[in-house]
Protein backbone atom coordinates (compact mmCIF):
# COMPACT_ATOMS: atom_id res chain seq x y z
CA UNK A 1 0.00 0.00 0.00
CA UNK A 2 2.42 2.48 0.66
CA UNK A 3 4.94 1.49 -2.27
CA UNK A 4 1.40 1.99 -4.15
CA UNK A 5 0.71 5.67 -2.44
CA UNK A 6 4.94 6.56 -2.82
CA UNK A 7 4.49 5.50 -6.71
CA UNK A 8 1.48 7.51 -7.11
CA UNK A 9 3.46 10.74 -5.34
CA UNK A 10 6.41 10.06 -7.66
CA UNK A 11 4.09 10.24 -10.26
CA UNK A 12 2.52 13.50 -9.50
CA UNK A 13 5.48 15.01 -8.64
CA UNK A 14 6.75 14.19 -11.63
CA UNK A 15 3.64 15.65 -13.28
CA UNK A 16 3.77 18.86 -11.64
CA UNK A 17 7.52 19.57 -12.53
CA UNK A 18 7.10 19.41 -16.28
CA UNK A 19 3.71 21.40 -15.59
CA UNK A 20 2.80 24.55 -17.43
CA UNK A 21 2.31 26.49 -14.22
CA UNK A 22 5.63 25.74 -12.91
CA UNK A 23 7.39 26.22 -16.17
CA UNK A 24 5.78 29.99 -16.30
CA UNK A 25 7.00 30.58 -12.97
CA UNK A 26 10.63 29.23 -13.48
CA UNK A 27 10.74 31.44 -16.88
CA UNK A 28 10.35 28.66 -19.52
CA UNK A 29 8.66 28.96 -22.38
CA UNK A 30 5.21 27.21 -22.34
CA UNK A 31 4.91 24.92 -25.39
CA UNK A 32 1.28 23.52 -24.33
CA UNK A 33 0.73 20.09 -23.60
CA UNK A 34 -1.11 16.90 -24.72
CA UNK A 35 -2.63 14.51 -21.80
CA UNK A 36 -3.74 11.38 -21.53
CA UNK A 37 -7.49 11.66 -19.91
CA UNK A 38 -10.78 9.63 -19.31
CA UNK A 39 -14.39 11.31 -19.71
CA UNK A 40 -16.04 12.18 -16.41
CA UNK A 41 -15.45 13.55 -13.26
CA UNK A 42 -15.37 12.65 -9.38
CA UNK A 43 -18.69 14.51 -9.11
CA UNK A 44 -20.45 12.53 -11.75
CA UNK A 45 -20.40 15.43 -14.58
CA UNK A 46 -19.06 14.11 -18.06
CA UNK A 47 -20.73 16.43 -20.90
CA UNK A 48 -22.90 19.52 -20.81
CA UNK A 49 -23.79 21.88 -23.77
CA UNK A 50 -23.51 24.89 -23.47
CA UNK A 51 -26.93 26.99 -22.63
CA UNK A 52 -26.43 29.01 -25.69
CA UNK A 53 -25.56 26.04 -27.72
CA UNK A 54 -22.42 26.96 -29.22
CA UNK A 55 -19.72 25.04 -27.17
CA UNK A 56 -20.13 21.60 -25.70
CA UNK A 57 -17.66 21.34 -22.14
CA UNK A 58 -16.23 17.80 -21.34
CA UNK A 59 -15.41 17.19 -17.74
CA UNK A 60 -12.46 14.58 -17.98
CA UNK A 61 -9.97 13.12 -15.32
CA UNK A 62 -5.95 13.20 -16.44
CA UNK A 63 -4.89 9.33 -16.49
CA UNK A 64 -1.94 9.55 -14.77
CA UNK A 65 -2.22 12.15 -12.33
CA UNK A 66 -6.26 11.85 -11.39
CA UNK A 67 -6.13 15.70 -11.64
CA UNK A 68 -10.43 16.96 -12.73
CA UNK A 69 -9.96 19.57 -16.08
CA UNK A 70 -12.41 21.16 -18.12
CA UNK A 71 -12.36 21.30 -21.42
CA UNK A 72 -14.24 21.79 -25.21
CA UNK A 73 -15.12 19.27 -26.75
CA UNK A 74 -13.25 18.81 -30.61
CA UNK A 75 -16.50 19.48 -32.99
CA UNK A 76 -14.67 19.32 -36.50
CA UNK A 77 -16.52 21.44 -38.96
CA UNK A 78 -19.07 22.09 -36.15
CA UNK A 79 -20.34 18.25 -36.74
CA UNK A 80 -21.55 17.00 -33.47
CA UNK A 81 -21.22 12.90 -33.99
CA UNK A 82 -21.58 11.89 -30.73
CA UNK A 83 -21.34 12.59 -27.01
CA UNK A 84 -18.52 11.14 -24.88
CA UNK A 85 -19.15 8.25 -22.30
CA UNK A 86 -18.01 8.52 -19.05
CA UNK A 87 -15.14 6.17 -18.52
CA UNK A 88 -13.87 6.39 -22.26
CA UNK A 89 -10.15 7.74 -23.22
CA UNK A 90 -9.30 11.01 -24.43
CA UNK A 91 -6.89 13.16 -25.44
CA UNK A 92 -6.58 16.29 -24.07
CA UNK A 93 -3.99 19.24 -26.30
CA UNK A 94 -3.87 22.78 -24.46
CA UNK A 95 -2.12 25.15 -26.25
CA UNK A 96 0.75 27.37 -25.77
CA UNK A 97 0.45 30.42 -22.95
CA UNK A 98 -2.99 29.13 -22.53
CA UNK A 99 -4.70 28.93 -18.74
CA UNK A 100 -8.38 28.75 -17.18
CA UNK A 101 -11.27 26.25 -17.29
CA UNK A 102 -12.34 25.55 -20.52
CA UNK A 103 -9.21 26.32 -22.72
CA UNK A 104 -7.82 22.99 -23.08
CA UNK A 105 -9.60 20.86 -26.16
CA UNK A 106 -10.95 17.23 -26.00
CA UNK A 107 -10.57 15.00 -28.32
CA UNK A 108 -12.23 11.63 -27.14
CA UNK A 109 -10.62 8.49 -28.82
CA UNK A 110 -13.94 6.86 -29.13
CA UNK A 111 -13.07 3.93 -26.73
CA UNK A 112 -13.65 2.87 -23.14
CA UNK A 113 -10.59 -0.10 -24.20
CA UNK A 114 -13.46 -2.45 -25.45
CA UNK A 115 -12.60 -1.26 -28.67
CA UNK A 116 -14.99 -4.10 -30.61
CA UNK A 117 -17.79 -2.15 -29.43
CA UNK A 118 -16.85 0.81 -31.38
CA UNK A 119 -15.78 -0.89 -34.55
CA UNK A 120 -18.63 -2.44 -37.21
CA UNK A 121 -17.91 -5.75 -38.88
CA UNK A 122 -18.51 -3.92 -42.51
CA UNK A 123 -15.58 -1.38 -41.26
CA UNK A 124 -12.42 -2.36 -43.70
CA UNK A 125 -10.89 -0.90 -46.96
CA UNK A 126 -13.71 -0.97 -49.13
CA UNK A 127 -16.40 0.61 -46.90
CA UNK A 128 -17.63 3.96 -44.26
CA UNK A 129 -19.96 4.93 -42.79
CA UNK A 130 -21.91 6.29 -39.25
CA UNK A 131 -21.89 3.54 -37.07
CA UNK A 132 -23.53 3.97 -33.23
CA UNK A 133 -23.88 1.12 -30.92
CA UNK A 134 -26.29 2.45 -28.77
CA UNK A 135 -27.51 5.83 -29.58
CA UNK A 136 -30.23 6.78 -32.26
CA UNK A 137 -28.76 8.05 -35.79
CA UNK A 138 -29.38 11.51 -36.80
CA UNK A 139 -28.41 13.29 -39.72
CA UNK A 140 -30.06 17.39 -39.59
CA UNK A 141 -29.54 20.02 -41.79
CA UNK A 142 -31.04 22.98 -39.67
CA UNK A 143 -31.57 25.43 -42.97
CA UNK A 144 -29.90 23.92 -45.71
CA UNK A 145 -30.69 20.38 -47.68
CA UNK A 146 -29.70 16.91 -47.03
CA UNK A 147 -28.43 14.73 -49.91
CA UNK A 148 -27.34 11.61 -50.06
CA UNK A 149 -25.67 10.74 -53.60
CA UNK A 150 -24.31 7.07 -54.77
CA UNK A 151 -23.86 6.12 -58.50
CA UNK A 152 -26.24 8.70 -60.60
CA UNK A 153 -28.88 7.93 -57.45
CA UNK A 154 -30.31 10.44 -54.96
CA UNK A 155 -32.24 10.79 -51.67
CA UNK A 156 -32.83 14.45 -51.15
CA UNK A 157 -34.81 16.29 -47.92
CA UNK A 158 -35.31 19.89 -48.58
CA UNK A 159 -35.10 22.51 -46.27
CA UNK A 160 -39.04 22.69 -46.52
CA UNK A 161 -39.45 18.89 -45.67
CA UNK A 162 -39.91 17.74 -49.30
CA UNK A 163 -38.65 14.10 -49.87
CA UNK A 164 -36.80 12.67 -53.20
CA UNK A 165 -35.39 9.81 -54.46
CA UNK A 166 -34.24 9.78 -57.54
CA UNK A 167 -32.77 6.48 -59.57
CA UNK A 168 -30.42 6.91 -61.61
CA UNK A 169 -31.61 6.83 -65.76
CA UNK A 170 -32.59 3.38 -66.63
CA UNK A 171 -32.37 2.20 -63.18
CA UNK A 172 -35.24 1.08 -60.92
CA UNK A 173 -36.82 2.54 -57.00
CA UNK A 174 -37.35 -0.45 -55.15
CA UNK A 175 -39.35 -0.60 -52.08
CA UNK A 176 -40.18 -2.94 -49.75
CA UNK A 177 -38.48 -5.81 -51.53
CA UNK A 178 -40.09 -4.74 -54.86
CA UNK A 179 -41.28 -7.37 -56.83
CA UNK A 180 -44.49 -5.69 -58.38
CA UNK A 181 -44.70 -2.45 -60.00
CA UNK A 182 -46.26 0.62 -59.06
CA UNK A 183 -49.67 2.25 -60.46
CA UNK A 184 -49.61 6.20 -61.09
CA UNK A 185 -52.10 8.45 -61.94
CA UNK A 186 -52.68 7.66 -66.20
CA UNK A 187 -51.18 4.58 -66.39
CA UNK A 188 -53.02 1.95 -68.46
CA UNK A 189 -55.06 -0.06 -66.62
CA UNK A 190 -56.63 -3.56 -68.00
CA UNK A 191 -59.00 -5.60 -65.62
CA UNK A 192 -61.20 -8.98 -67.06
CA UNK A 193 -64.98 -10.22 -66.89
CA UNK A 194 -64.58 -14.21 -66.52
CA UNK A 195 -66.69 -15.66 -69.33
CA UNK A 196 -70.21 -16.60 -67.96
CA UNK A 197 -70.95 -13.36 -65.81
CA UNK A 198 -72.43 -11.15 -67.72
CA UNK A 199 -75.42 -11.02 -71.02
CA UNK A 200 -74.21 -9.87 -74.16
CA UNK A 201 -77.38 -11.17 -75.96
CA UNK A 202 -81.34 -11.29 -75.72
CA UNK A 203 -83.66 -13.12 -77.87
CA UNK A 204 -87.55 -13.32 -77.81
CA UNK A 205 -89.30 -10.52 -77.28
CA UNK A 206 -92.99 -9.55 -76.49
CA UNK A 207 -94.94 -12.90 -77.58
CA UNK A 208 -92.54 -15.18 -75.97
CA UNK A 209 -90.30 -14.49 -72.35
CA UNK A 210 -86.48 -13.35 -73.22
CA UNK A 211 -83.54 -15.12 -72.61
CA UNK A 212 -79.90 -13.75 -72.33
CA UNK A 213 -77.00 -15.19 -73.56
CA UNK A 214 -73.70 -14.67 -71.46
CA UNK A 215 -70.54 -13.91 -72.79
CA UNK A 216 -68.44 -17.54 -74.12
CA UNK A 217 -64.86 -15.77 -73.34
CA UNK A 218 -63.54 -13.16 -70.76
CA UNK A 219 -63.83 -9.72 -72.02
CA UNK A 220 -61.07 -7.80 -71.81
CA UNK A 221 -61.90 -4.01 -70.18
CA UNK A 222 -59.14 -1.11 -70.66
CA UNK A 223 -58.77 2.43 -69.06
CA UNK A 224 -56.80 4.44 -66.99
CA UNK A 225 -56.10 5.40 -63.48
CA UNK A 226 -57.90 8.67 -62.82
CA UNK A 227 -57.37 9.08 -59.01
CA UNK A 228 -53.95 8.99 -57.35
CA UNK A 229 -52.66 10.13 -53.60
CA UNK A 230 -51.99 13.62 -53.00
CA UNK A 231 -48.89 12.43 -50.45
CA UNK A 232 -47.02 10.52 -53.05
CA UNK A 233 -46.03 11.08 -56.54
CA UNK A 234 -43.77 8.83 -58.82
CA UNK A 235 -42.26 9.31 -61.74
Amino acid sequence: MKRRASAHATTMMRDLLNGPVLRQIIGLVDMGEVILANIGSSTGGAVNAQQQRRDIFTHAVESLTDIPLLGRLFVPAGIVFRRPKTGETAHVIRARDVQGSGAALVVPDGSDGDTDDYLPDWLDDDNCGIYATEEAVHVESKNREVFINAGGAQIRITKDGVLSIDAKDGQKVTVQGGGAGIARKDDQVKCYIPAGTVIVAVSGGAATAATGATNTDPIECVGSITVASSKAECG
